[in-house]
């Protein structure tokens, strides 16, 4: 049994208790913030049931004021065709929050799985990924991690992200579908090994507008295109307009944009902002926030060369997914390079290492001012797996 305190990093204790089997119990969750209600929150409890219908066998108890829960994992069972209902979590958190560990705990459930999230925000509004970021960024990640090194043998499991309706920020009525095609024989294939960044050689981008003129998000990619044309050639931003059917109350405005470096080695650095989120002076007369859709491409687009500028192979929202493949992954070296550490990354760092026993070597790189990261995995099987 794995004691912790406090309501730090939640899904990931209860993601690396699934795949582990180690039972954990969480004490002290919010019992003395002054800011919050105590105990778990909505969003957490909804995580939780969401396990449990990914799993058979699992217990849960959670004490009478909610600031103590009990988890004892099951079997990964996974399903078809799985629903889930996000409509208590409105306001709060947005499809990210259960997207991420979905990736990771799919391909070692016993047999391929698919979860519609319904009622939910597809982007985040600065405090989860969007699932531009996800399909964008953290996809390539987990297909990287599942594809073997060695040509031929069976195909990888194929992980999906399909967004049916797009809704933003802080509404809570989208609908978004996670599947993967298959699951790993016993452990992931293949380690991370992304120590190179290579060169930006290309840039690709989604810029949507919800309930809005479509005139918006295609100034939104102009804006953002005209930065970068100014140093690179190959750049594409893709419109995407939704329009909600029925009454004007259901309608939920709003426009961003996601951009996405990709380079030579197989890194990519992502950035999304949108107009709910953009703290912008005066009024546009625009019901999406205020902010003009030039304003929001040109501050994307600035803020996607900075992430590039500080180095890595990742942006700062998938440091902590990179660090956990790299922990779950085959009793082999792993290896990757990083920006400038966040704090999500360094708590997952010590997660790791209290629940997998894996202890990372980090190594400054003084002329990039990057990290290089290294770790032996912890081979973590897929126990839910039938022997043959």
């Amino acid at each position: 049994m794995v004691s912790m305190r406090g309501a730090s990093s939640f899904r990931l204790r209860l993601l690396l208790s699934a795949l582990s089997g180690k039972p954990i119990i969480i004490n002290s969750i919010r019992a003395s913030d002054s800011t919050s209600e105590p105990g778990l929150a909505a969003h957490e409890v909804s995580f939780l049931r969401l396990i449990e219908r990914l799993s058979a066998g699992s217990v849960v108890e959670i004490s009478e004021d909610g600031t103590a829960v009990k988890y004892v994992p099951g079997v990964l069972v996974g399903g078809a065709n799985l629903n889930h209902d996000c409509s208590a979590v409105k306001g709060s958190r947005a499809a990210g929050y259960f997207v991420e560990p979905l990736l990771l705990l799919m391909p070692f459930c016993k047999r391929p799985t698919s979860v519609s999230l319904r009622n939910v925000a597809t982007c985040g509004g600065g405090v989860d990924v969007s699932m531009d970021h996800v399909r964008m960024a953290m996809l390539p990640l987990v297909r990287h991690a599942l594809t073997a090194p060695v040509v031929g043998g069976d195909d990888p499991p194929d992980v999906r992200v399909e967004v049916s309706t797009r809704c933003p920020w802080p509404h809570a009525r989208g609908e978004v579908t996670v599947s993967c095609s298959g699951v790993v024989k016993t452990t992931l294939p293949r380690s991370v090994d992304l120590a190179d960044e290579g060169q930006v050689k290309r840039v690709r981008g989604i810029a949507w507008a919800v309930d809005v003129s479509p005139g918006l998000a295609t100034r939104c990619a102009t804006a953002a295109k005209g930065i970068f044309l100014n140093v690179l050639s190959d750049v594409y931003v893709f419109t995407d307009h939704t329009a909600t059917k029925g009454a004007i109350h259901t309608r939920t405005p709003g426009f961003g944009i996601a951009l996405c470096c990709e380079t030579t080695a197989g890194g990519r650095v992502v950035f999304e902002l949108d107009a709910t989120t953009m703290s912008a002076g005066g009024d546009s007369g625009l019901a999406t926030g205020g902010a003009l859709p030039e304003e929001v491409g040109r501050a994307a687009a600035s803020a996607c060369i900075d992430q590039v500028a500080r180095g890595g192979v990742v942006d700062h929202a998938c440091q902590p997914m990179l660090l956990t493949l790299a922990a779950l992954g085959p009793q082999e070296l792993a290896r990757a390079r990083i920006g400038p550490i966040t704090a999500p990354a360094t708590r997952t760092l010590r997660l790791l290492d209290d629940v997998l026993g894996v202890r990372f070597r980090l190594r400054p790189q003084v002329g990039t001012k990057t990290l290089f990261v290294s770790c032996v995995g912890a081979g973590v099987r897929n126990q839910g797996r039938k022997a043959t």
